[in-house]
């Protein structure tokens, strides 16, 4: 008996936990040039959890960034020469409870300019990190939307051996995604379930019963 009714409640278990959903939202910003910073910094709003939905018990937020240059760089030497071109840049992210997800950026590559020439690449680095908090999220459940601010500062450049005009132009491309582990509001046991509990425990109560009558 005592184990019939532990595997049922573990059955039980299994299913509470079968119900837990995920829900997910992503806001973009970009592809915008550099720098954002100070008053030109960019500002994500993703949707809150609707609490009616049911039990809230993780938010994941996930910070992902890219920088993207395009060097033009002109030969004005008769001779060939190798030029690096470099990208380098910083991304931070500020959304509730956080005070800063920092995302850095390196890159460079070497290219060969040809003599009275012009070249015209392009280089782009990638960046991503995850957090997921378990408690403190007062700022993510609502009827509205919360905020993520970010910051990105480019430094790009062209170098070469000899005589180079050019520059570099950089952008960026910076998103947030927010995933809402939760379990829905009516994670109760399904009525059939609770119907198969019942016809179990019935049943053992009634092999019980049997077992203690007299032959």
């Amino acid at each position: 008996m005592k184990k019939l009714i532990a595997l049922v409640a573990a059955s039980l278990l299994t299913l509470a936990s079968a119900q837990a959903t995920l829900l997910s939202h992503t806001a973009i910003q970009g592809p915008a040039l550099t720098d954002w910073d100070g008053t030109t910094a960019k500002t994500l709003s993703l949707q809150q959890f609707d609490a009616s939905l049911g039990q809230l018990t993780a938010v994941t937020l996930t910070f992902s960034g890219d920088l993207q240059a395009r060097f033009i760089a002109e030969n004005p030497d008769d001779a060939a020469q190798l030029i690096t071109t470099t990208l380098l840049g910083h991304m931070q992210f500020v959304a509730p409870t956080l005070s800063g997800v920092d995302l850095g950026f390196s890159r460079s590559e070497l290219v060969l300019l040809g003599g009275d020439d012009i070249s015209d690449t392009l280089l782009s680095a990638t960046g991503e990190e995850s957090t997921t908090l378990h408690a403190g999220w007062d700022a993510f459940v609502g009827a509205g939307n919360f905020d993520v601010v970010v910051t990105a500062l480019g430094q790009s450049s062209v170098s070469g051996s000899g005589n180079l005009d050019g520059g570099a132009i950089t952008e960026a491309t910076a998103s947030v995604k927010v995933t809402y582990d939760y379990r829905p509001g009516h994670s109760v046991p399904e009525p059939a379930s609770l119907a198969l509990v019942g016809l179990a425990l019935g049943s053992a109560g009634l092999a019980a019963r049997r077992r203690r009558s007299p032959r």
